[in-house]
């Protein structure tokens, strides 16, 4: 692995911190989010607060003033018991048990598009779903005996056919487009080097952050705050054309074996000009810490632990699922040690064993909390309504049904469909809609398609759909809009 040395990060931008995202752009950077909104976020994201713990939960809502007590509170009260693949349930007398990032159950909400691959797929329409992985080395699985199938964006796609594609029916493609020595920096050029070569995806892993958190990273060229920038700014790019990103965290290098000086003539602009925190010193570089809250002691990597952390913190705020390997990695080093998930002379690349044990056991989790939700809920279940995706509405003529209520604030696209027995052609509508306070604002998108027979109507904060004709087969599909910071 070669490790990438830029200066295109200017030193102005690296130091324009907002205190609370580390993001540039200072205070104009910062965003309101009210306590209900912030609920729904962490809600719909995947993991969510992964690891489980007292602290943690406290370290990401620290910036809305949220405790512990009071979310574990508002999750109780909206009824999300079964949070955990295997009913866990998150109550006043027990914690949060410290391996819950085993336990998923993956909300179809947050791949729109893979699902809707998945379940309107003909067996006479044979549109590919693409797999890409982006990344580093480590992405392209360096040292692995089979690449192909080993490294890490391969072995999500082999796990996806096993649980979505028994009867090998669906067209699922897999490209990997990690480049060695790369950084999120790298990423807007990789994605569109595969859009370029016909690769674009419907799922893209993003397997970086062994060298974002290399020492002339993190402190100079790319920085740790421009990363999550970059970050935040290709998914926002990815989403725009159809694509539903997974983040995924990364391992640790080995700790005894990277070298943490700063190369020659590299000079430190993060967290200010001249200032390394920590410093370029095994002591500072390196902690060893109770990672995973189970009494056991590990060495970590102080840079790649805060720049996992910058991927959660990420994951949570846009909504994008997140496979937490750097969890996965704790429990392996823990078990087995450094030097059985390397091979030797290798440190930032791990072996077969580290991949195993890592992405490979994150990706098998994940999967399953997939195929959870995959049997279990549909796509419009968070929004609390009986009507599933296409259900037969037996509506007699001119009368109303609701289909959804929104919440203040909430914004999403709403998609109809409906077809009647009498009626050659289908009826499709699109319509943009938000909630404001207690009215919803609604404007159609473009014109309707096929013959007019339903119509879309507010009452309050309720969606309400009103047919032509009596037993109208009408189905629709709500998009939530990702929330993002404005500047």
């Amino acid at each position: 692995m070669t490790l990438p040395y830029r200066s295109s990060t200017t030193t102005e931008i690296s130091n324009e911190l907002d205190s609370r995202y580390e993001t540039p752009g200072g205070a104009q950077n910062k965003v309101d989010i009210s306590y209900n909104e912030l609920l729904n976020l962490l809600n719909l994201a995947v993991t969510g607060l992964s690891d489980g713990s007292e602290a943690a939960i406290a370290r990401n809502s620290t910036p809305y003033g949220i405790t512990y007590a009071w979310l574990k509170d508002r999750l109780d009260a909206a009824d999300n018991r079964d949070i955990s693949a295997n009913q866990q349930v998150l109550n006043a007398e027990t914690k949060i048990t410290n391996n819950t990032h085993r336990n998923l159950r993956v909300q179809q909400a947050s791949l729109p598009n893979m699902f809707k691959m998945l379940t309107d797929y003909l067996d006479n329409i044979m549109s590919a779903i693409n797999v890409v992985g982006f990344g580093s080395s480590v992405g392209n699985g360096a040292t692995l005996p089979d690449p192909s199938t080993q490294a890490p964006s391969a072995y999500f796609k082999l796990r996806v056919d096993s649980v979505f594609n028994k009867l090998g029916n669906l067209n699922i493609q897999h490209y990997n487009h990690s480049v060695d020595g790369s950084i999120v920096a790298d990423l807007t050029t990789a994605y569109a080097t595969a859009v370029a070569a016909s690769h674009k995806p419907k799922v893209a892993l993003l397997s970086y952050g062994m060298n974002d958190g290399t020492s002339a990273q993190y402190h100079a060229n790319q920085t740790y705050s421009y990363m999550i920038y970059l970050l935040k700014d290709a998914i926002k790019k990815m989403r725009k054309d159809g694509v539903d990103p997974i983040i995924c965290t990364t391992p640790h290098p080995h700790s005894t074996r990277t070298p943490w000086t700063m190369p020659g003539g590299v000079s430190v602009i993060y967290p200010a000009a001249g200032v390394m925190v920590p410093n370029e010193t095994l002591a500072q570089s390196v902690k060893t810490i109770d990672a995973l809250g189970d009494g056991n002691l590990i060495p970590v990597s102080y840079r790649h632990y805060r720049v996992n952390e910058a991927m959660r913190k990420v994951a949570a705020e846009m909504l994008v699922p997140i496979i937490d390997v750097e969890k996965y990695w704790f429990e392996a080093v823990a078990a087995h040690g450094e030097d059985a998930l390397f091979d030797t002379g290798q440190y930032v690349h791990p072996n077969l064993l580290g991949h195993q044990l890592s992405y490979h056991a994150a990706i098998d989790d994940f999967i399953t909390g997939l195929g959870v939700a995959y049997l279990q809920s549909s796509q419009t279940d968070q929004l609390g309504k009986k009507i599933q995706d296409g259900e037969f509405l037996n509506v007699d003529a001119g009368s109303s049904k609701v289909i959804t209520t929104l919440a203040d604030s909430q914004a999403g696209t709403l998609t109809l469909e409906a077809e009647q027995s009498g009626v050659s052609d289908r009826c499709m509508k699109v319509y943009n809609v938000l909630g404001n306070r207690t009215a919803i604002v609604l404007s159609q998108v473009g014109t309707t398609v096929g013959s007019d027979i339903i119509t879309l109507s507010t009452s309050g904060m309720d969606l309400i759909v009103t047919p032509t004709y009596s037993n109208t087969h009408i189905r629709y599909l709500y998009s939530m809009i990702i929330p993002e910071v404005i500047a």
